[in-house]
């Protein structure tokens, strides 16, 4: 019997606090490895990982590896050394094929490659040398690829136009991301520590680039206190992942008493800071997916979302009245979603048949039998 092709998935980004691209890694392993159980692969993955990560699977520590062969390539995730040891590995592991699920680029690549590109997002709101990378390293290698993915239709029509189609192979594929729906309980102490109360905050843990539109949501913030204290209502508190940009230093102590700026906390913290909020807000301006808001549908947690085409594309789902759009740019329309939330008025959560339909199209098995449909269409035009 001849062997199988053997499939390398770049996993050197994988570390013990987890970004979303961390996360669709992780999920896309444990996808193809609940896969495996069904039926046997036409291939054999093996994941790159670094040597910290390698370390870590070693001593069983973590187990996302879901058994697969794992092989060490030293160099840090987007440094230049990967355009060389990257290349020299797959050489050395005889790939058939190659998998970058991030941003990763290689000049060279002795084998067939795939790459799923999460989004544009650099090019509108990066730095001049993110702007250069994506230009010269990101592009040619893209459309030198056998298919280019991204994670959500929005997205990759974005990539398609951006790649040029007559580069894009059939066009630009898509393959959701997986979201796990967050269960857990909330320790005692946890909250008043942080001076909260259950189901009287809201929760905003996004980072501060400029997309996000933190910016904008804190002055909403900001409105909805003064409000509250005109009304002679105590206001709900208001908990970031970022400090309190763009407000005065007496706005910032005007808010102080009721924002909750989580920098200092550990990764730990994201999921009971999740489980007891009493509402989730997404303002952003931009995203290729945007999984936050996702977590907070599959939670049925009370949600107000910027309303972008990628939003109501993930979102589909949600049925009249199971979130609060929000025009992102108008700072009034958010401090009026957060007094609807507030007040009680408007219950904006998923139903239990909403949270089912989110968690089957949302699954680490759909993200694994989408992933093999692009793998083995690959391998087998290669043949």
């Amino acid at each position: 019997m001849a062997p199988k092709p053997i499939l390398v998935i770049d996993a050197r980004m994988v570390k013990p606090v987890p970004d979303g691209m961390v996360l669709y890694v992780c999920g896309l392993v444990q996808g193809l490895g609940e896969l495996q159980i069904e039926r046997e692969l036409d291939y054999e993955p093996v994941l790159m990982v670094s040597p910290q990560e390698k370390g870590r699977l070693d001593r069983g520590e973590v187990k996302w590896n879901q058994g697969f062969r794992t092989e060490t390539v030293a160099a840090p995730f987007l440094n230049p050394r990967e355009w060389i040891e990257i290349p020299a590995a797959l050489k050395k592991i005889k790939a058939n094929l190659y998998h970058s699920p991030t941003f990763s680029s290689l000049p060279y690549c002795p084998c067939p490659a795939i790459i799923t590109i999460h989004d544009l997002n650099h090019l509108i709101y990066g730095s001049w040398d993110k702007k250069l990378y994506y230009r010269f390293v990101l592009k040619p290698f893209a459309r030198r690829a056998a298919q280019v993915l991204s994670v959500s239709e929005t997205a990759a029509r974005e990539v398609e136009a951006w790649l040029g189609k007559q580069n894009c192979h059939g066009g630009v594929g898509v393959a959701l991301n997986s979201v796990e729906p967050s269960r857990m309980d909330v320790e005692a102490g946890f909250l008043e520590a942080r001076n909260l109360k259950s189901g009287q905050y809201f929760l905003c843990m996004a980072n501060a680039k400029a997309h996000k539109n933190v910016a904008l949501l804190l002055r909403a913030f900001l409105r909805y206190v003064r409000n509250r204290k005109k009304a002679n209502r105590p206001p709900w508190s208001l908990v970031l992942s970022t400090d309190f940009q763009g407000l005065t230093p007496d706005e910032k102590g005007e808010i102080a008493p009721f924002a909750v700026a989580s920098e200092g906390m550990g990764p730990k913290d994201y999921q009971p800071l999740f489980a007891a909020a009493g509402g989730v807000l997404w303002p952003s301006l931009y995203e290729g997916f945007g999984r936050p808001p996702v977590e907070a549908a599959l939670a049925g947690k009370n949600l107000a979302v910027s309303d972008i085409p990628v939003h109501r594309e993930v979102l589909s789902d949600l049925k009249i009245g199971e979130a609060l759009w929000v025009e992102a740019t108008r700072e009034e329309a958010w401090t009026e979603a957060m007094d609807l939330i507030s007040n009680g008025m408007k219950s904006c959560g998923a139903s239990a048949e909403t949270q089912q339909a989110l968690a089957v199209r949302f699954s680490s098995l759909a993200l694994g039998k989408r992933m093999d449909h692009y793998y083995r269409y690959v391998l087998r035009g290669l043949n």
